[in-house]
């Protein structure tokens, strides 16, 4: 699926699905990402053939996101329902809509932050060129 990220002056990243099918709405929400730093962001880039997020922020920092593939995020998100069914009561008995709703992951199980630089001066711009190991 493709994803489209925004980010303002809060701590948060937004992600959003961009849907090509005629009758839907062109963007859905998919789940907000906790971002390093307290700093606006400057800039979103995607690299490394869609799997990498650098979030350039306004206070020298660059944040390093790696995109999760689809089944890694669905046992990702299977983990995370797994360890909020144990801590919630299970008495309560949950009904059909929220089991499949929280069945969609969301930006948290499809991107792990993995690195945040920090500059001695302000970025202007943050690239990168990743390289793969076969």
């Amino acid at each position: 699926a493709q994803r489209v990220v925004s980010g303002g002056a809060d701590a948060e990243l937004r992600v959003w699905s961009l849907n090509t099918q005629k009758n839907a709405e062109p963007l859905s929400f998919v789940g907000s990402l906790p971002k390093a730093g307290r700093g606006r962001v400057g800039g979103l880039s995607f690299c490394g053939a869609g799997r990498f997020l650098l979030c350039q922020t306004l206070d020298k920092n660059v944040q390093v996101f790696r995109l999760r593939a689809r089944e890694e995020a669905v046992r990702r998100m299977k983990r995370r329902l797994k360890r909020s069914k144990d801590v919630n009561d299970a008495d309560e008995p949950e009904d059909d809509a929220a089991k499949k709703a929280a069945a969609i992951p969301t930006a948290v199980d499809e991107m792990q932050a993995i690195s945040i630089f920090s500059a001695s001066a302000k970025v202007r711009a943050a690239a990168a060129v990743v390289v793969l190991a076969k």
